[in-house]
Parts: C-alpha cells; sequence; structure tokens
C-alpha cells in the first residue's frame, strides 16, 4: 500500500498566515517516549496514538520508520482492519513525518492504494520517505507492510 501526500500549510481552509510568516514550532508538538509525535487531545494526555503508531525513528536523512499494530477496535472483520483505519493511519505517519524535519505540515492530497488486507493485532512497519519541496509543499510517499 502507498500513499503520497502534499503537504501545503497555505492551504485556504481557515485564514492561514502570511507566506512570509515563520513556519510554526514543531517542537511544541507532544512526543512519547518511543518517538512518536503526538496530537495534543487525546493522544498527547494520555501519552500513545490511539491509532496503534507505537514507536518512530528517524531511519536516515529521507526517511521515517513507524512500529504500528492496528487495534482491535478498529477491525472490519473477524482479524482484519477497516479500510479506513488503514488510510487513516497511513495520513496519521504522513502528517507526523514533516515534523522530524522540524516543520508543522497540513494535509493536500492523500491517495491510498489497498494490496492486501491489514491484519489486526500484528505488528506492522511504515515508512515514510520524503520526496521532494516545492515552496511550502512537502511530497512524501509511505508504504505499511508486515513486519514478519
Amino acid at each position: 500500500m502507498s500513499t503520497k501526500l502534499a503537504a501545503d500549510p497555505a492551504a485556504k481552509m481557515c485564514d492561514m498566515p502570511p507566506e512570509d510568516a515563520p513556519a510554526p514550532d514543531a517542537s511544541v508538538v507532544p512526543f512519547s517516549p518511543t518517538g512518536v509525535f503526538l496530537c495534543l487531545e487525546p493522544c498527547g494526555v494520555s501519552g500513545m496514538c490511539r491509532n496503534g503508531v507505537l514507536a518512530a525513528r528517524l531511519d536516515d536523512d529521507n526517511a521515517v520508520v513507524y512500529e504500528i499494530e492496528c487495534p482491535n477496535d478498529f477491525r472490519e472483520a473477524p482479524g482484519l482492519a477497516h479500510a479506513s483505519w488503514t488510510a487513516g493511519v497511513m495520513s496519521e505517519i504522513c502528517g507526523q513525518a514533516p515534523l522530524w524535519l522540524g516543520v508543522i505540515a497540513f494535509t493536500g492530497t492523500v491517495t491510498t492504494r489497498y494490496q492486501a488486507p491489514v491484519p489486526v493485532g500484528e505488528r506492522l512497519v511504515g515508512r515514510v520517505t520524503f520526496e521532494g519541496r516545492e515552496g511550502r509543499k512537502i511530497f512524501v510517499n509511505a508504504t505499511l507492510t508486515s513486519s514478519s
């Protein structure tokens, strides 16, 4: 499965700061002991990602690797993750990845291609690779695979 994300903070979903304004400070985003950036609530309060992102690490200057496990609450059928969880966790790791560069980014476009069912309760590996920048846009590619 592969996801492409174009993060564009200039999108007009709400009033945005001017183009020459300083970028938001990524250092204020909550961070778990296992390297996962967390949303403020409820994850930042509980100290863990509710979407099943368990750990994260910078693999090299161009990629972030995640340990992920689909929580049982997100099953669609016995032993299988709901497709909306899969798309959501892909969006989650794509949105977290720019924080490793010290950048807060907002999702522009996400495309997910499903190649196989995703198991519930099994360790998965997410990998987000930085593909390029165009002005304020950051382009990434992500995969979610079995760890075995």
